[in-house]
């Protein structure tokens, strides 16, 4: 082999030692760098860990320890691993093998240094290649360091493995808290649930509840530090599950903080407020569905007076309130009365620091209660009570109206003939009016013969004004234009349709004819009243009183009349004698 060859061979075994040199020197660097950071590392954990159990790390700790592990990773990378990043010189590499083999006595590092063409470097070159035929260049490399480095290394790696094994998310989130500053609290054997602030009334002791999940601590400390630097210990009692503490009224805003077993929660911000006080601003009926609504289509309303609510039976009762504070949410609770029926409660809505809830009155409904809720979740205590209870379920009333002689005309202003008989083969004047709160539907008029016939309903149709017959006058019952004219049933319009509801009213003013009964005969009595329904889904009756008619010939009724005459005769001169119409005559005191 020419000494050229022999040379580019002895250059290609010093490159190859000179890779193996630098990968060792690599991995002795790295597993160095791993056993100086890695119990450093463990040591800023611990810090972490330890300044935790007794109060929060303070930010500008945390960032002081991890910045000291990014920096003492950066130093040892510096003096460790980036020296042994290099391409080592051939020449070093010769230095290295000739300490090996003392035999080549310098030849090789001519060799590395000395291009072929002379015969002295020829023959050095020669030389070198002879006396390192068949040695084992990779003896040249020494690995005890890299050795002792990974033996350094394995008991570390060992514990820290251990350590994620046994604890894997203490470990994770230490390791985050170190790497960036994760805010991820530290998990303990003990975990404090941790609320973001506690809120309290103002004056008032507070028990505060901490729930805990782990193990179950012996005992527990809480301690209020107040915003002038005042501090509170109070001992925590211990049940399954959560701990408590109260705090008296004298700690007012700061922070608390509590220790369980190696647990801690804190510092929570704690904050005195005012409770809600729901003050009532208006409050109103809205009456069912069934009792009409307005032109526009919405259901009629009463106002009610200071919240107290009496109101038919399906009503809605609405009530708006102010809280003095801004709340979240608000619900009333309707109670029935007595023991028996459950309470109900239904949610309301909130607009800032007004609320607006709305119900449905039931019958056995006697009271109901607002809780309002601020957006601190403190209640209202008390709540806004009021009672309320469904309008009693009377049915219409049916009176009658003063009674006249049909052919006689109007006679408004007459005399109420009662009790007038009705001569055969004739008719008889009914005259009523009706009322109710709940509305009025229908009208009948029930009638019999005495000892001759059972009881028959007339339906009496619903009479619709014409605009000739003018407004009809409530008090005297009839028609501006049309005095004396008949009406079976008639309800007069809302006074105010927006707000009124109609059909509160009737009046009817008929003739009955009696001639159709043939069974009637002279002397016989006709029972009869007026039945009107009201507008409940349900309707109740109203009935008028009872009327006897007594059947008569023309003779008998002239003879009734004439001792009508006789009695209000008498009726008149009484009252004359009783007022003293004499101007010197005193009127007469009654009871004197």
């Amino acid at each position: 082999m020419s000494a050229p060859q022999d040379r580019s061979m002895l250059l290609g075994r010093l490159a190859a030692v000179g890779s193996t040199l630098r990968a060792l020197a690599l991995a002795t660097g790295t597993a160095r760098l791993l056993a100086f950071w890695l119990p450093a590392l463990a040591l800023l954990a611990g810090i972490d860990w330890a300044w935790d159990l007794a109060r929060e790390v303070p930010v500008p700790v945390r960032l002081l320890l991890t910045t000291a592990a990014y920096a003492a990773l950066a130093a040892l990378f510096l003096r460790l691993v980036y020296p042994s990043m290099r391409t080592p010189d051939p020449v070093d590499v010769a230095t290295l093998v000739e300490r090996r083999w003392p035999a080549l006595d310098f030849r090789l590092v001519t060799s590395a240094q000395v291009e072929c063409g002379t015969p002295f470097a020829d023959r050095v070159v020669q030389e070198a290649a002879r006396i390192t035929e068949g040695q084992a260049w990779g003896d040249v490399v020494d690995r005890k360091p890299l050795k002792a480095s990974f033996l350094a290394l394995t008991p570390i790696v060992l514990a820290l493995g251990l350590f994620w094994f046994v604890c894997p998310k203490t470990a994770s989130v230490l390791a985050g808290r170190l790497a960036w500053l994760s805010p991820e609290p530290i998990p303990r054997w003990t975990n404090i649930q941790r609320p973001d602030e506690f809120h309290a009334p103002q004056g008032e002791p507070v028990e505060l509840v901490l729930a805990y999940g782990g193990r179950s601590p012996g005992e527990g400390l809480l301690r209020w530090l107040g915003n002038d630097g005042q501090t509170l210990d109070i001992q925590m009692e211990i049940a399954e599950g959560q701990m408590t503490a109260v705090l008296p009224p004298v700690a007012g805003e700061g922070t608390v903080t509590a220790w369980a077993g190696d647990g801690r929660a804190g510092p929570i911000p704690f904050h005195r407020q005012a409770r809600p006080v729901p003050v009532l601003v208006s409050a109103k009926a809205i009456l069912p569905a069934w009792r009409g609504t307005t032109p526009s289509g919405s259901r009629y309303f009463t106002e009610l007076v200071d919240g107290e609510a009496e109101a038919l039976p399906g009503s809605d009762i609405e009530v708006s309130f102010d809280g003095g504070t801004p709340l979240s949410s608000c619900q009333v609770t309707v109670i029935p009365q007595g023991a028996a029926g459950t309470p109900r409660a239904l949610p309301g809505t909130v607009d800032g620091s007004s609320g607006t809830i709305r119900f449905p009155l039931f019958a056995g409904d006697s009271r109901y209660e607002i809780q309002a809720v601020s957006q601190q979740g403190l209640t209202a205590n008390p709540p806004l009570m009021r009672r309320c209870r469904p309008a009693p379920e009377d049915p219409p009333q049916v009176s009658w109206l003063a009674e006249h002689i049909p052919e006689v005309g109007t006679q408004e202003d007459g005399e109420d003939l009662d009790g007038l008989p009705v001569v055969i083969g004739t008719q008889f004047r009914v005259a009523y009016r009706a009322s109710s709160v709940a509305g009025l539907g229908k009208a009948e008029f029930h009638y019999r013969v005495l000892n001759k016939t059972d009881w028959r309903v007339y339906k009496i149709p619903e009479t619709k004004s014409q605009p000739d017959w003018g407004l009809f006058d409530r008090k005297t019952g009839q028609f501006g234009k049309q005095k004396g004219r008949n009406f079976e049933f008639f309800t007069p319009p809302s006074s105010d349709p927006e707000k009124i509801p109609g059909r509160g009213e009737a009046w009817g003013r008929f003739d009955f004819q009696i001639g159709e009964l043939k069974e009637l005969r002279i002397a016989d009595r006709i029972e009869y009243k007026v039945v009107v329904h009201d507008l409940r889904p349900t309707p109740l009756a109203g009935e008028s009183e009872t009327r006897v008619k007594e059947v008569v010939g023309i003779d008998e009724l002239l003879a009734w009349l004439r001792r009508r005459e006789r009695e209000q005769e008498k009726l008149r001169q009484l009252r004359l004698d009783q007022l003293g119409v004499f101007p010197d005559r005193p009127a007469t005191k009654i009871g004197s």
